[in-house]
């Protein structure tokens, strides 16, 4: 999950979360005028560094912690691209995951291109890539953090059994509060990945 967040930082970290196209594109997404106002500014690298801010998480992955912590330092820089600083990096370990992340391997078929006339360049079509950044990034995002809770709720039970079988029942109580949030902030990231719309909270 980590990976497929860091995939878009990589590839679109400097482009605006949303992505005007005309009047009749503004709201496409669904996003509530009032959200979309918030996050106008905002560069797909910014909005990722928010979010996870906001919620107290950040990568637990060696490398991929290092890249986010690097780019998240230059995310005000103007004119700052992860994709050009990473791939130049020092660590080749870096550079060679940026290449595997550049290397576009979801090539649409000549077949599922036919539909939108002949010699099309797939980011003249409506599935290109930075014209979904507005779902598409809250939805890797909402899919970390639900594997966050996952973990969470799996470790907090864990800890529940462990308590009652030592007969702490305070513990065991303290226990069940944390597992009624993990569960609340579950239904609340359920909602979003269906709605597919920026939350904030």
């Amino acid at each position: 999950f980590e990976r497929s967040v860091l995939y878009y930082l990589v590839r679109h970290g400097h482009e605006l979360i949303f992505q005007k196209h005309g009047d009749e594109d503004k709201h496409k997404d669904n996003t509530p005028e009032e959200e979309q106002d918030l996050y106008n500014d905002m560069t797909v690298l910014q909005y990722i560094k928010f979010d996870l801010e906001r919620d107290g998480l950040w990568f637990q992955h060696p490398v991929y912690k290092q890249m986010l912590d690097e780019a998240s330092a230059n995310a005000d820089e103007e004119g700052f691209q992860p994709r050009r600083y990473f791939l130049a990096h020092q660590d080749s370990e870096i550079s060679k995951i940026t290449a595997e992340i550049l290397e576009d391997r979801y090539e649409l078929s000549k077949v599922h291109m036919k539909q939108f006339g002949e010699n099309v360049k797939k980011e003249d079509t409506p599935l290109a890539e930075e014209k979904q950044l507005a779902t598409s990034v809250p939805t890797v995002l909402i899919e970390l953090k639900n594997a966050f809770i996952l973990s969470n709720i799996k470790d907090i039970t864990r800890q529940i059994k462990q308590k009652q079988d030592e007969g702490d029942m305070n513990a065991v109580m303290a226990h069940l509060q944390q597992l009624k949030q993990m569960e609340d902030f579950k239904k609340v990231l359920a909602k979003a990945s269906g709605e597919q719309i920026i939350l904030r909270w």
